[in-house]
């Protein structure tokens, strides 16, 4: 499994109405989901899985989600290892119904919860919390963390360390320009960074000019 993505199944869908959705294109290319930063594959009962590399990809919105959760049931998630950040949320006609959030960055205990949790859910939850409290501040295990595992085995019966990164998947992309637009986003800040700090200091050459007019009118200079 990857160390950092953002994923999401849904039923009884088109991947050409996922990829519209998503404002992305199909590009007819095959190939193992490494090699692409945005991917998808149809799994077996004819439901989709669409990853993305990044795990805070924007494409992921809750916009977005909404609209393809029109199209059948779907969950999503996301998983940081690096920071220990997962989370699980469950969608259904153009709505969240409900969503668990860990960063375990943050703090151990951490978890936000939104909507109304499933009975099962919330023992898997309660059972979690007990876990890892019962760890105290050295904990050695992320028992937060694996409960969005946990979820994903339980309501897409998919199993990450596997299913996520093996089959073959579809690339999904931007055309070109919006693709190179996305890629050249530090680049485009760093250059709007730039041009703030010329237009500021020729604003300040020209009070400085000002102000010197002035004091010499007043002969203080």
């Amino acid at each position: 499994m990857g160390t950092g993505l953002a994923w999401f199944t849904v039923e009884s869908a088109d991947l050409s109405d996922i990829a519209a959705a998503l404002g992305v294109k199909v590009t007819g290319r095959r190939g193992p989901r490494q090699k692409f930063p945005l991917a998808a594959r149809r799994l077996g009962d004819g439901r989709w899985l669409v990853i993305s590399s990044h795990c805070d990809d924007p494409l992921f919105s809750s916009k977005r989600l909404t609209a393809i959760s029109r199209m059948g049931r779907t969950f999503s998630g996301m998983l940081e290892e690096h920071v220990m950040t997962s989370g699980f949320a469950a969608w259904g006609k153009g709505r969240k119904a409900w969503s668990v959030l860990h960063n375990g960055d943050d703090e151990p205990l951490h978890l936000r919860i939104t909507g109304k949790l499933p009975k099962d859910i919330a023992a898997l939850k309660d059972a979690a919390l007990q876990k890892q409290r019962g760890q105290g501040d050295e904990a050695d295990a992320d028992y937060l963390y694996e409960l969005s595992v946990d979820l994903i085995a339980q309501h897409t019966g998919l199993n990450p360390d596997t299913d996520f990164d093996d089959g073959e998947f579809e690339q999904l992309r931007f055309g070109f320009w919006r693709e190179l637009w996305r890629r050249t986003f530090w680049w485009r800040l760093l250059f709007g960074l730039l041009g703030g700090l010329a237009v500021m200091t020729a604003g300040l050459v020209v009070v400085a000019k000002m102000l010197h007019r002035i004091l010499a009118w007043l002969g203080w200079w």
